[in-house]
């Protein structure tokens, strides 16, 4: 299963003699030219047989799930975050997690709630299991805070080949539950299903 999910990434996604090496995406090339692209992040070997083998007996009954496919995420904007910063907006970035840990996140935009990324992210998914959504607030003294969070059905809101234009109204972190504004968070999101083999 693991060389056919790697066929199938590297065929798709792996198209030009410069990235042969590395997997990550070919439409990264010309996004962010002043600074470097941030690359999906794939599970390795080593991963799945700590995860599966390691740990207590709820762990293990846990287990890894197996991809369905890849989403590409086209991360536009966010709006009305919460401010986290008592002199200052917040400092978000987006990150998008899959049941197995795995996550990509766009870069930092300082001091804005209302940020505009549109960044493209591409990661791995299990239609059958929810991918999470979080927007953080990047702290340099302290630990970073989440300002609100969302989940996204792939199997129910994506379909296979057609990329889908999302709205979604984010869940605050009750810290800033005094925040009267509903954050929402616009993404396009193209599901590709991996081809039966």
């Amino acid at each position: 299963n693991r060389d056919i999910r790697t066929k199938y990434i590297t065929a798709k996604y792996i198209g030009l003699e410069a990235y042969k090496d590395k997997l990550i995406p070919a439409f990264h090339k010309d996004q962010n030219k002043d600074s470097d692209p941030l690359p999906p992040v794939f599970a390795t070997a080593d991963y799945d047989t700590k995860h599966v083998n390691d740990g207590d007996e709820k762990d293990n009954q846990k287990g890894m799930v197996e991809y369905t496919g890849v989403i590409q995420i086209h991360v536009i904007s966010a709006s009305d975050l919460p401010k986290a910063d008592l002199l200052s907006a917040s400092d978000p970035y987006c990150v998008f997690r899959n049941s197995n840990g795995q996550s990509v996140k766009t870069k930092v935009i300082d001091n804005n709630n209302d940020p505009k990324w549109n960044e493209h992210l591409v990661l791995s998914v299990n239609e059958n299991e929810p991918i999470t959504i979080e927007i953080w607030d990047e702290d340099d003294q302290s630990k970073d805070d989440l300002l609100c969070e969302q989940e996204l059905n792939v199997g129910k809101k994506c379909k296979n080949g057609e990329m889908v234009e999302f709205e979604l109204d984010m869940v605050i972190n009750q810290k800033y539950k005094k925040h009267k504004k509903q954050p929402k968070l616009k993404c396009n999101v193209t599901y590709n299903k991996m081809d039966a083999q």
